[in-house]
């Protein structure tokens, strides 16, 4: 079996000064499938009064998904929306042409703090899909079905198919992601839809995936094939994400993505006219 690729994730520091684990992008690797950025955040525990989020900023060409896996967070964005993400759950936001929001801590994890762990991750817009109108998505525990991983393994399926069990989001770049658990030593073989790129990123623990050992905040891309098998040598959490291979020339600056430089500059006018809306905390 061909060995995979693996990539370490590297510590950046984000937002009003949380830490993330990010293996893409990296110096090596600039996207997998049509996901542009993972971003994993703990687990951590917060005391009180010192939790910090990523204050008010625009996006464009993109969109947004974060889930949490302990704790919560408050967004807010230019349509309006004001929502409150729980444990297990998922928002997912369509910068298209242009959004600005604010994602943070809620009033209960200010107050008293608590566990925090979440990860983010970005999405290309192909194409002129990036002059889509913007568009946000919540999505509740009851909504994100479950697939098992035999015995002690579960997997929560946010977006893709595994066999007749489909996840809740669907979007461009035909992504698959899907959160793993194993509460204790296990295995598991799985057929995977078809999808031209592949990983498993590891959250916590340590698994052997397709003859590759990797542990925490690593990411293992695989070549394309059918089969996946995952070992955990202990409790484990880890990540399924691939999709379809980015096609379009990607111009990144900051919070947007461009399918040029023409694009890009088009992008950054329109932000400082304004035509990103406005955000009112106050809703």
């Amino acid at each position: 079996m061909t060995q995979a690729q693996v990539y370490t994730a590297a510590r950046v520091i984000e937002g009003a000064g949380f830490v993330v684990q990010r293996p893409i992008p990296g110096p090596d690797l600039s996207a997998l499938g049509p996901f542009i950025l993972l971003d994993h955040i703990g687990p951590i525990d917060i005391p009180a009064g010192q939790a910090v989020g990523a204050p008010t900023h625009p996006h464009a060409g993109i969109e947004t998904l974060s889930y949490f896996i302990e704790g919560s967070g408050l967004h807010y964005d230019s349509l309006g929306n004001r929502a409150i993400t729980g444990p297990g759950e998922v928002q997912w936001m369509r910068a298209g042409r242009g959004i600005i929001h604010d994602e943070g801590p809620d009033d209960e994890m200010i107050r008293h703090g608590g566990r925090s762990h979440m990860v983010q991750l970005w999405l290309n817009m192909p194409g002129e899909t990036k002059l889509d109108e913007p568009d946000y998505r919540s999505f509740t525990r009851d909504m994100i079905p479950h697939v098992s991983l035999g015995s002690n393994g579960s997997a929560r399926l946010i977006i893709g198919s595994l066999g007749e069990v489909v996840g809740p989001l669907e979007t461009y770049g035909n992504p698959f992601l899907a959160h793993g658990i194993f509460s204790a030593l296990g295995s598991c073989k799985l057929d995977l839809p078809p999808l031209n790129q592949f990983g498993v990123f590891v959250l916590s623990g340590e698994a052997t995936v397709n003859g590759t050992r990797i542990g925490a905040d690593q990411l293992a891309v695989l070549s394309p094939s059918s089969q996946l098998q995952i070992r955990a040598h202990a409790e484990t959490q880890f990540l399924l994400i691939g999709g379809d291979r980015i096609a379009d020339e990607l111009v990144r600056r900051g919070p947007f993505v461009a399918n040029s430089d023409a694009h890009m500059q088009r992008i950054i006018t329109d932000y400082q006219r304004g035509s990103f809306g406005q955000l009112h905390k106050d809703v």
